[in-house]
């Protein structure tokens, strides 16, 4: 799958996480990405005939899973609960992390 904002892999503290799509997260739960801490990979739900993703909503997963991964590096877990599991907090953040990655112009 090409895209402009998702990767292949980036790293993180010293760590590398990579980015796989899975043909069948959105039919466990309803849920389109997924985030390992321990073997640090994210996989996202792709786009098939039976079970059509829009590509802005595979963006937008991809930008919900660094949110979680942002606020658990930050070692937020202080809170109760922690950020990084309050799922309408982690879902507002990604909008906007979205919204900036696809509207950002660059100097040619």
């Amino acid at each position: 799958m090409s895209n402009q904002i998702i990767p292949k892999s980036f790293q993180v503290l010293g760590h590398k996480y990579r980015i796989s799509y899975k043909n069948d997260l959105g039919y466990n739960d309803g849920c389109l990405g997924r985030i390992n801490f321990s073997t640090k990979d994210i996989h996202l739900q792709p786009f098939k005939d039976s079970y059509p993703v829009a590509p802005t909503e595979v963006e937008q997963t991809y930008c919900h899973e660094l949110v979680h991964l942002i606020l658990k590096e930050s070692h937020e877990d202080c809170y109760d609960p922690p950020l990084h599991s309050r799922e309408a907090l982690v879902d507002r953040i990604a909008s906007v992390l979205h919204q900036i990655l696809k509207t950002s112009k660059y100097e040619k």
